[in-house]
Parts: structure tokens; sequence; C-alpha cells
């Protein structure tokens, strides 16, 4: 292997030691429930969510309990959301916040019937936390060390 190479992968966890990133982390356990009153709290149709949230509404008035987890990692110049539901098993990249949509409503309507949306929803910046940090200064620690090691192989390399 080529050891000039080292300094790509360096130079990138340097950028991302010196990068203010938020990371904020969520999940939320649904169920359905009974609407609190018929007409006293605004409907929100299932057909008017996205369609991974309308996926999960029609789960939770199937009687299924839904399971949400997400990750919003955004910075100056990138936001991206990545959220996995129990309704399709897998990771994708989304443009809303399903828990945050679907927890608490009390009148969503699926097929002509309403729904109370029942359970626990919670958000945490994971960004503040001391493993964040440190994962971080790894990183960085890290980055120094593969650009030093990829820039000398460089020069090493010219000086021959």
């Amino acid at each position: 292997m080529d050891r000039r190479l080292l300094a790509v992968p360096g130079a990138l966890l340097v950028l991302l030691f010196v990068a203010d990133v938020s990371v904020v982390g969520w999940q939320a356990s649904l169920r359905a429930g009974t609407p609190a009153s018929p007409g006293s709290h605004a409907v929100v149709n299932a057909s008017d969510l996205s369609a991974r949230c309308a996926d999960a509404a029609v789960a939770l008035a199937d009687g299924n309990n839904v399971s949400i987890r997400g990750y919003r990692i955004a910075s100056e110049s990138v936001d991206l959301q990545i959220e996995r539901t129990s309704v399709s098993e897998r990771w994708a990249l989304s443009d809303a916040n399903c828990a945050d949509r679907l927890a608490g409503l009390d009148n969503l309507r699926v097929d002509g019937q309403s729904y109370r949306v029942l359970g626990e929803y919670s958000r945490e910046r994971l960004d503040r936390t001391p493993l964040f940090s440190l994962a971080k200064l790894g990183s960085g620690v890290v980055g120094v060390a593969l650009l030093a090691a990829g820039l000398l192989a460089t020069v090493h390399r010219e000086s021959e």
C-alpha cells in the first residue's frame, strides 16, 4: 500500500474533529388507542404523512406496536436525518422525524377511523455526552497521525 494515501482519511478525520456537529437521537415506542374526544382535536390523516410515517400509522391502526429510532446529524452545511421503524426494519434517510410527528397525536385518521397515539417518546443531545467528546478527540488524534504519516511518506518519496 502506498503510505501517501493515508493523508486523505487523515485530512477527513481532522475536518471531522474541527467541524461543529450537532447530533440528536430519538426513540419512541408507540401504540394506538381510542381518540380522546372525537372532533375536539385537529385531524391528521395518514395519507398526509411521508411514506415511512404513513406505513407506521397504518401499522398502529392495525393494532401493532411501533418502535422508532432515529438520529439527526447537523452542521452549518449538512442536515442529515436517518431513521428506522419496526415496520420497515431498515435504516433510511428521512425528511421528517416520524416519532415526533406521530407521538401524542389525539386524532390520527387511518382509513376513516380515528386513533389516539399513546406511548413514550424521548430525545437526547448526543453531542454533549462525554463519550462523543472522547470519540471526537480520538478522531482528531488519529487524523493528525494519518495525515502526518501520509505527508512524511510523500516528502520521503520526493527526496529519493
